[in-house]
């Protein structure tokens, strides 16, 4: 009897130690699955943190170029005949007259094979600062280059990849620049 008690027992042993293994096992595999997860968002997290640190820093480069003792500002308004009367605009021209940022608002979203193009005015003539895309209404364009003499600045809306003068009515027009 003593010996059909033990063997009960082994055998009760056994299937229990068979579950635990099983239990461990499938346990083993959930770990598995979560330590995945976790990898996946830690490099999802890093990826976004990442992505915020440029945002904020491209936003802190423009906040010090704005706030900085700046030599001029253009304020840019539409002209009376503007498809866009609702637009505005500032070119901020650094103290060396070579460095500028625009930023413009309210501006219909660039249609396809089309940009906004800045313009340069120098004595009457224009010269091309570049072309940009507008979402969502706002839009903005940075460059370290500016023609000597530039007395006003002008927006039009051309073909993609810009034109070497005006083809179409100006949109936005700065002609009295702010000393600060």
């Amino acid at each position: 009897a003593l010996a059909a008690l033990f063997a009960l027992a082994a055998v009760g042993l056994g299937f229990a130690a068979f579950w635990l293994a099983s239990e461990l096992s499938s346990a083993q595999v959930r770990l598995a699955r979560l330590e995945s997860e976790v990898g996946r968002l830690e490099a999802a997290a890093k990826a976004e943190r990442e992505t915020l640190a440029a945002a904020v820093a491209e936003l802190e480069r423009q906040r010090d170029f704005v706030t900085a003792r700046a030599a001029l500002v253009f304020d840019l308004r539409p002209p009376g005949t503007s498809p866009q009367p609702t637009a505005r605009g500032r070119l901020w021209v650094a103290a060396d007259h070579q460095h500028w940022q625009l930023e413009v608002a309210g501006l219909a979203p660039t249609p396809a094979g089309r940009e906004y193009q800045v313009w340069f005015l120098v004595d009457g003539l224009p010269y091309s600062g570049g072309s940009f895309a507008v979402t969502a209404g706002r839009g903005a364009l940075v460059d370290a280059q500016m023609p000597a003499g530039t007395s006003g600045v002008a927006l039009t809306l051309e073909r993609a990849g810009g034109v070497p003068a005006p083809t179409t009515p100006r949109l936005l027009v700065g002609d009295s620049p702010v000393d600060l």
